[in-house]
């Protein structure tokens, strides 16, 4: 039923549409939301490849790793270098997937959930994701609620 409204929201264009999923995934487990966004972002560079796409990939394995043991200022510099190297889609969803991280680690969770949040959006702005009513990030949330604690 969830799925079904946030589909429905986004469809509708509402900014926050990924809202309440990641008010689901977080009562599950603190940080569960990025990682399901990580994996969103890994969905987007395979279903639509940009120029970089394994460099992209790479970022977003460091990224994965990186939350095992977080160093906040590299986190926080990696973010403005990727922002900075290009302003197109991937580099920012990719820049706020870092900066989540980076808030995270510093325990600011306002900041963090607002991170995550855009970068989803960013995500959602972009073309195949718009085509497919951004069906890949809905099925996996599905598989992300299903996983255990």
């Amino acid at each position: 039923m969830l799925v079904k409204q946030v589909q429905e929201a986004y469809q509708a264009g509402e900014l926050y549409w990924p809202a309440d999923l990641m008010v689901e995934l977080e009562k599950r487990h603190p940080g569960r939301t990025l990682e399901w966004a990580i994996e969103c972002m890994k969905a987007l560079l395979e279903n639509a490849p940009p120029v970089d796409k394994e460099k992209q990939l790479r970022w977003l394995s460091e990224l994965s790793s990186a939350r095992a043991n977080p160093v906040v200022a590299e986190l926080r510099d990696k973010s403005l270098a990727i922002w900075h190297e290009k302003r197109d889609q991937f580099h920012t969803a990719i820049s706020h997937l870092y900066a989540a991280l980076f808030y995270l680690a510093e325990g600011d969770d306002r900041q963090y959930r607002t991170t995550v949040l855009m970068a989803l959006r960013v995500m959602g702005d972009h073309p195949f994701y718009h085509q497919t009513s951004v069906a890949i990030p809905l099925a996996l949330f599905e598989q992300f609620m299903a996983k255990p604690g």
